[in-house]
């Protein structure tokens, strides 16, 4: 669920008042959310298997290499190992804060997207008007 802007949280509990009770994302204290359509965003869970090597997104901003040490069995809380600074934390992972590792590094990924926007930006530099035909820069 989306408590906020950038904050998501997993849903732990329901109580009989029809509020959740969940926690947010890389934090360990559980809140009280009050679950209406213009406060929620449902979102898909992820597991993945121990060893797998994922990108991760921790906080709003710190995109990192991070490693499953530790599968849930119920639930989305995994153990994880960041890297390169080999700290272990636990985290409830969703399809927005995490994502299969398709570089060698994170750093990989930032060289792609921005060769991909260097090319996007130069192959979009001259635009030709269909009507005159004239080439516009």
């Amino acid at each position: 669920a989306n408590i906020g802007l950038l904050r998501h949280c997993t849903i732990e509990q329901i109580t009989e008042e029809g509020l959740a009770i969940g926690r947010v994302d890389g934090e360990d204290n559980r809140q009280t959310i009050d679950m209406r359509p213009d406060t929620v965003t449902l979102v898909n869970s992820t597991s993945w298997p121990v060893g797998h090597h994922i990108m991760l997104l921790r906080g709003s901003r710190d995109f990192m290499d991070a490693v499953i040490l530790k599968s849930p069995d119920f639930g989305t809380r995994h153990l994880l190992k960041l890297e390169p600074t080999g700290e272990k934390v636990e985290m409830d992972l969703n399809e927005f804060n995490s994502t299969d590792q398709n570089f060698k590094h994170i750093e990989d990924y930032h060289v792609a997207v921005k060769e991909y926007l260097t090319k996007k930006l130069e192959n979009g530099r001259i635009v030709e008007d269909a009507i005159t035909g004239m080439k516009l820069h």
